[in-house]
C-alpha cells in the first residue's frame, strides 16, 4: 500500500529564514545548550507542530541517523542535534515512507552532507524490495551571504541522487 502522498519524484527548494540563528533560539533551546551547539556545521532540527502536539519531533530512527553521521564525518565536521537531550522524542507515522530527519547544513559542509545522506540513503535500501517505497527529507542550506534555502524531497529512494549535482550549486551562490 502507498503511502497517501506518495510520490514518484518531487523536490521543492525555496528561500526560509530558518538559519542557524533561528533553531539556536528555539525557547526549548537552553543557554548551555546553545553554547554547546553553536559550531555544529550540520544540525538536525525537529519537526514543530505536528497535529496538535506542541513539544518538538523527530522522525524514527533520528539517533540512527546522527550516529551515521558521526561515523562517516570528517574531524572537521560536526554534527549535534538540536534539542535538550530530556527533550528528545521520535514519532513514527508510516511503514512505507522512510522519514529522514530535517537538517541544517552550513554551506561549506554540503558536499560532504549530501554525500553521506546518500549514502545513507542507499544502505537503508539496498534490501528493500518494495516498490512502494518512498523517502522524506529535508534540509536546509545557510550560505556565507547569510540566506538560507530549504530543500525538500519526496520519493523513490533511487531518484534521490538525480537531485544531487542542482543541490550541490547551491553552495557556489
Amino acid at each position: 500500500m502507498k503511502h497517501e502522498t506518495y510520490k514518484e519524484k518531487e523536490v521543492q527548494i525555496e528561500n526560509t529564514k530558518e538559519d542557524f540563528n533561528y533553531w539556536l533560539n528555539r525557547p526549548y533551546i537552553s543557554r548551555n545548550t546553545k553554547l554547546n551547539l553553536e559550531n555544529a556545521d550540520i544540525l538536525i532540527v525537529p519537526v514543530e507542530g505536528i497535529r496538535d502536539i506542541e513539544y518538538p519531533l523527530f522522525p524514527v530512527k533520528t539517533e540512527e541517523v546522527f550516529s551515521y553521521f558521526r561515523k562517516n564525518l570528517d574531524e572537521k565536521t560536526t554534527i549535534d542535534i538540536c534539542i535538550e537531550e530530556k527533550d528528545y522524542k521520535e514519532l513514527a507515522l508510516h511503514y512505507d515512507l522512510i522519514n529522514i530527519a530535517t537538517f541544517i547544513v552550513s554551506s561549506v559542509a554540503l558536499p560532504i552532507f549530501i554525500n553521506i545522506l546518500s549514502s545513507y540513503i542507499d544502505e537503508k535500501i539496498k534490501n528493500v524490495n518494495d516498490n512502494d517505497r518512498a523517502i522524506r527529507v529535508k534540509f536546509i542550506v545557510q550560505k556565507k551571504s547569510g540566506d538560507s534555502i530549504k530543500v525538500s524531497y519526496e520519493g523513490k529512494p533511487e531518484y534521490f541522487r538525480d537531485i544531487i549535482e542542482s543541490i550541490k550549486e547551491i553552495k557556489e551562490e
